[in-house]
């Protein structure tokens, strides 16, 4: 989880994410709404949120999987953050 965080703090990956941040909420965005989401008080909130279905789905689109990562280390990733 460490790891993780610190490499999202170190300055080019900030300054890559401040470059492209339109297209990647855009991107996120879409794959956090494509699961089932429960009606309830919460549902904007709910709809920003990515579930591990949602996760896996944007790893196999994107060809992180099985291509980079196996499923379980895109299993550890989602849970660490």
């Amino acid at each position: 989880r460490q790891e993780i965080k610190d490499f999202f703090e170190e300055d080019d990956v900030q300054n890559l994410f401040l470059k492209h941040k339109a297209p990647l909420e855009y991107f996120y965005n879409y794959y956090a709404m494509q699961g089932h989401k429960e009606i309830s008080w919460n549902l904007e909130k709910n709809l920003y949120l990515m579930d591990l279905y949602e996760w896996t789905k944007f790893g196999n689109h994107t060809n992180l999987l099985p291509h980079v990562l196996n499923s379980e280390e895109m299993s550890m990733i989602f849970r660490a953050l």
